[in-house]
């Protein structure tokens, strides 16, 4: 399944969800948050979505960074609770989880380890629950 194929399956989940309508762009944002991602800008540096393989290690998507960001691109506060529960089930069904690029490399290359399955986040581009100022980017889909 390729990024677009998820995010537009991810984008009907939540409408059928919620009743509501979002905009894929929204979803793109909503998939980098719940990993706590503070944009799909961010998320996209040098991190990819994956389908989780049965000894991966899960990444809980997180509710209250997807219930935050759907706030800032202006949800209402009831769609906003629908819509995390919504795509937290759904990335759970879909066992997706999040790699680095380099743990993926690593893998191809036949040099998986442990360590190589964690992803490790770079602080200044996760979500910091107390900033008011995230400088978010606007996305254009290609």
């Amino acid at each position: 399944m390729t990024i677009k194929e998820l995010a537009y399956s991810a984008q009907q989940h939540l409408q059928a969800s919620t009743g509501g309508s979002f905009k894929r762009a929204h979803v793109y944002e909503l998939l980098a948050a719940s990993f706590g991602f503070n944009s799909h800008a961010a998320f996209g540096v040098d991190t990819v979505l994956t389908e989780l393989r049965q000894n991966d290690r899960r990444v809980v998507p997180q509710s209250a960074l997807i219930k935050r960001r759907c706030i800032e691109l202006g949800y209402q506060p009831d769609t906003v609770i629908l819509a995390s529960s919504a795509l937290e089930s759904f990335l759970a069904e879909r066992q997706i989880g999040v790699a680095s690029i380099s743990s993926l490399v690593s893998r191809l290359r036949g040099e998986s380890s442990s360590q190589d399955e964690e992803l490790e986040y770079d602080e200044d581009e996760l979500f910091d629950p107390t900033d008011d100022a995230f400088g978010l980017l606007p996305l254009t889909e290609n």
